[in-house]
């Protein structure tokens, strides 16, 4: 696939994102405040053991992700609720979910 092609159809899609999501708003948000930001804050959990220093008796990079969680599921739902710009909202979920889901598979 040439790179032309490839930004061609990243445009596409975002510019379908943006209308789909602009024909209800409320339901986007709702998904995006619901299901996906338990999903994105259980896969940044599962993510961070990779990245989080494991420290002097090698169990933070375990139990700071467990500790963390009600901060990390309120950033991510109140992001998801509270960001004007309903598309970018959505395609910074997909990159979270996508980035972490990346670091539990590798």
């Amino acid at each position: 696939m040439t790179p032309t092609k490839a930004i061609s159809q990243a445009t596409d899609w975002l510019s379908r994102l943006a209308a789909s999501s602009a024909a209800k708003p409320r339901l986007v948000r709702w998904i995006l405040g619901g299901p996906v930001a338990i999903v994105a804050t259980l896969l940044i959990m599962m993510g961070m053991a990779s990245w989080w220093p494991e420290g002097a008796a090698r169990v933070d990079n375990i139990v700071m992700p467990i500790v963390l969680f009600p901060l990390i599921w309120a950033a991510v739902f109140f992001y998801a609720l509270l960001e004007d710009n309903l598309p970018r909202a959505v395609v910074v979920m997909v990159a979270l979910i996508a980035g972490h889901l990346a670091l539990v598979f590798m």
